[in-house]
Protein backbone atom coordinates (compact mmCIF):
# COMPACT_ATOMS: atom_id res chain seq x y z
CA UNK A 1 0.00 0.00 0.00
CA UNK A 2 1.16 3.74 -0.84
CA UNK A 3 1.55 5.71 2.06
CA UNK A 4 -0.74 8.45 3.06
CA UNK A 5 1.79 10.72 2.16
CA UNK A 6 5.35 10.61 1.11
CA UNK A 7 6.85 13.88 2.13
CA UNK A 8 6.18 16.56 4.98
CA UNK A 9 7.42 20.23 6.20
CA UNK A 10 8.07 19.82 9.75
CA UNK A 11 7.10 23.70 10.42
CA UNK A 12 3.97 22.20 11.96
CA UNK A 13 6.58 21.03 14.80
CA UNK A 14 5.00 24.46 16.28
CA UNK A 15 1.50 22.75 16.65
CA UNK A 16 3.80 20.88 20.33
CA UNK A 17 3.90 24.58 21.91
CA UNK A 18 0.29 24.98 20.61
CA UNK A 19 -1.00 21.58 21.90
CA UNK A 20 0.32 22.71 25.22
CA UNK A 21 -1.73 25.75 25.20
CA UNK A 22 -4.29 24.50 24.22
CA UNK A 23 -4.19 21.66 27.48
CA UNK A 24 -3.48 18.81 25.00
CA UNK A 25 -0.04 17.62 26.36
CA UNK A 26 -0.44 14.07 25.95
CA UNK A 27 -1.08 14.85 22.26
CA UNK A 28 1.64 17.25 22.07
CA UNK A 29 4.15 14.86 23.81
CA UNK A 30 3.28 12.71 20.82
CA UNK A 31 3.83 14.97 17.98
CA UNK A 32 6.96 16.13 19.77
CA UNK A 33 8.37 12.25 19.79
CA UNK A 34 7.47 12.33 16.03
CA UNK A 35 9.16 14.88 15.09
CA UNK A 36 12.58 14.29 17.08
CA UNK A 37 12.25 10.67 15.25
CA UNK A 38 12.36 12.41 12.09
CA UNK A 39 15.24 14.39 12.30
CA UNK A 40 17.45 14.05 8.78
CA UNK A 41 20.23 12.82 8.32
CA UNK A 42 20.13 10.34 11.09
CA UNK A 43 22.41 11.75 14.09
CA UNK A 44 22.88 15.02 13.09
CA UNK A 45 19.82 16.40 15.34
CA UNK A 46 18.50 18.89 12.52
CA UNK A 47 15.19 18.93 10.84
CA UNK A 48 15.38 19.54 6.60
CA UNK A 49 12.98 21.77 5.28
CA UNK A 50 11.31 18.61 3.84
CA UNK A 51 11.28 15.24 5.42
CA UNK A 52 10.75 12.56 2.82
CA UNK A 53 9.04 9.34 4.70
CA UNK A 54 12.12 7.76 2.69
CA UNK A 55 15.25 8.78 3.61
CA UNK A 56 17.19 7.44 0.71
CA UNK A 57 14.56 9.58 -1.96
CA UNK A 58 16.42 11.25 -4.26
CA UNK A 59 14.15 14.76 -4.07
CA UNK A 60 14.05 18.43 -2.78
CA UNK A 61 14.88 18.40 0.78
CA UNK A 62 15.07 22.31 1.01
CA UNK A 63 17.62 23.83 3.39
CA UNK A 64 19.50 22.05 6.04
CA UNK A 65 19.45 22.80 9.44
CA UNK A 66 16.23 24.85 8.21
CA UNK A 67 16.09 27.93 11.06
CA UNK A 68 12.22 27.90 10.92
CA UNK A 69 11.65 24.56 11.65
CA UNK A 70 14.35 25.30 14.37
CA UNK A 71 12.77 28.21 16.10
CA UNK A 72 9.73 26.57 16.25
CA UNK A 73 11.16 23.63 17.77
CA UNK A 74 12.85 26.49 20.52
CA UNK A 75 9.68 28.19 20.87
CA UNK A 76 7.53 24.54 21.13
CA UNK A 77 10.27 23.24 24.07
CA UNK A 78 9.95 26.21 26.00
CA UNK A 79 6.21 26.16 25.90
CA UNK A 80 6.49 22.81 28.21
CA UNK A 81 8.29 24.19 30.60
CA UNK A 82 6.84 28.00 31.17
CA UNK A 83 4.30 30.20 28.79
CA UNK A 84 2.70 33.45 29.07
CA UNK A 85 -1.06 33.31 28.58
CA UNK A 86 -1.83 36.56 27.23
CA UNK A 87 -5.25 37.14 27.81
CA UNK A 88 -5.20 37.29 31.59
CA UNK A 89 -1.21 38.01 31.94
CA UNK A 90 -0.48 34.81 33.31
CA UNK A 91 2.84 32.73 33.77
CA UNK A 92 2.05 29.16 33.36
CA UNK A 93 4.80 26.58 34.73
CA UNK A 94 5.14 23.12 34.20
CA UNK A 95 2.05 21.93 31.56
CA UNK A 96 4.43 19.98 29.41
CA UNK A 97 6.18 18.33 31.79
CA UNK A 98 6.25 13.92 31.43
CA UNK A 99 5.35 12.11 34.06
CA UNK A 100 8.42 10.47 33.71
CA UNK A 101 10.87 13.13 33.98
CA UNK A 102 9.85 14.25 37.02
CA UNK A 103 9.81 10.09 38.39
CA UNK A 104 13.35 9.46 37.11
CA UNK A 105 15.50 10.82 39.33
CA UNK A 106 16.79 13.67 39.87
CA UNK A 107 13.67 15.04 38.36
CA UNK A 108 13.45 18.21 36.24
CA UNK A 109 15.26 21.35 36.56
CA UNK A 110 14.49 25.17 34.89
CA UNK A 111 17.08 27.35 35.67
CA UNK A 112 16.88 30.83 34.68
CA UNK A 113 14.06 30.45 31.91
CA UNK A 114 13.60 33.76 30.11
CA UNK A 115 10.20 34.81 30.05
CA UNK A 116 8.14 38.34 29.50
CA UNK A 117 8.01 38.64 33.63
CA UNK A 118 11.67 37.64 34.25
CA UNK A 119 13.45 34.68 34.92
CA UNK A 120 11.99 31.93 36.47
CA UNK A 121 13.97 28.56 38.04
CA UNK A 122 12.45 25.48 39.60
CA UNK A 123 12.71 21.76 39.89
CA UNK A 124 10.22 19.30 39.82
CA UNK A 125 9.85 15.86 41.42
CA UNK A 126 8.46 12.90 42.61
CA UNK A 127 9.14 12.58 46.64
CA UNK A 128 9.40 9.07 48.19
CA UNK A 129 5.79 9.57 49.51
CA UNK A 130 4.15 9.67 45.77
CA UNK A 131 3.85 13.31 46.11
CA UNK A 132 5.42 15.65 43.56
CA UNK A 133 7.06 18.77 45.02
CA UNK A 134 7.77 21.96 42.68
CA UNK A 135 10.02 24.85 44.57
CA UNK A 136 10.01 27.70 42.74
CA UNK A 137 11.98 31.08 42.42
CA UNK A 138 12.89 33.43 40.40
CA UNK A 139 13.74 37.44 39.29
CA UNK A 140 10.31 39.04 38.01
CA UNK A 141 10.87 42.55 37.19
CA UNK A 142 7.50 42.72 36.46
CA UNK A 143 5.12 40.01 38.03
CA UNK A 144 2.43 38.57 36.49
CA UNK A 145 -1.32 39.24 37.34
CA UNK A 146 -0.90 35.30 37.90
CA UNK A 147 1.07 32.22 38.34
CA UNK A 148 -0.28 28.42 37.81
CA UNK A 149 2.16 25.71 37.95
CA UNK A 150 0.23 22.72 36.36
CA UNK A 151 0.89 18.90 37.57
CA UNK A 152 2.87 16.63 35.47
CA UNK A 153 0.30 13.92 36.00
CA UNK A 154 -3.09 12.93 34.28
CA UNK A 155 -4.75 11.63 37.60
CA UNK A 156 -6.97 14.55 39.44
CA UNK A 157 -5.51 16.21 42.33
CA UNK A 158 -6.33 15.05 45.70
CA UNK A 159 -4.53 17.47 47.69
CA UNK A 160 -2.12 20.60 47.00
CA UNK A 161 -0.36 22.64 49.44
CA UNK A 162 1.99 26.00 48.84
CA UNK A 163 4.37 26.44 51.69
CA UNK A 164 3.24 23.55 54.15
CA UNK A 165 -0.05 25.31 54.27
CA UNK A 166 -2.91 23.42 52.45
CA UNK A 167 -4.69 24.90 49.50
CA UNK A 168 -8.80 25.22 48.81
CA UNK A 169 -10.19 25.68 45.78
CA UNK A 170 -7.49 24.25 43.35
CA UNK A 171 -8.31 23.16 39.94
CA UNK A 172 -7.78 19.36 39.01
CA UNK A 173 -4.79 19.85 37.87
CA UNK A 174 -3.29 23.02 38.37
CA UNK A 175 -2.96 25.86 41.13
CA UNK A 176 -2.41 29.76 41.47
CA UNK A 177 0.06 30.66 43.50
CA UNK A 178 0.75 34.87 44.42
CA UNK A 179 4.02 34.58 45.61
CA UNK A 180 7.70 33.48 44.37
CA UNK A 181 9.73 31.86 45.94
CA UNK A 182 7.03 29.04 46.56
CA UNK A 183 7.38 25.26 47.59
CA UNK A 184 4.65 23.27 46.01
CA UNK A 185 3.44 19.88 46.87
CA UNK A 186 0.87 18.23 44.72
CA UNK A 187 -0.70 15.24 46.34
CA UNK A 188 -3.27 11.75 44.21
Amino acid sequence: AKPACESYAPYDLRNVGTLIRLGHKKLALEALHFFLADQRPAGWNQWAEIVWKDPRKPAFIGDMPHTWVGSGYIRSLRSLFAYEREADRALVLAAGLARSWVDTAPGVAVERLSTDYGSISYSARRDSAGRVRISIHGNLHEPPDLIEVVSPYDEPLAGVSIDGQDVEGFAPDRVKITSLPADVVFRY
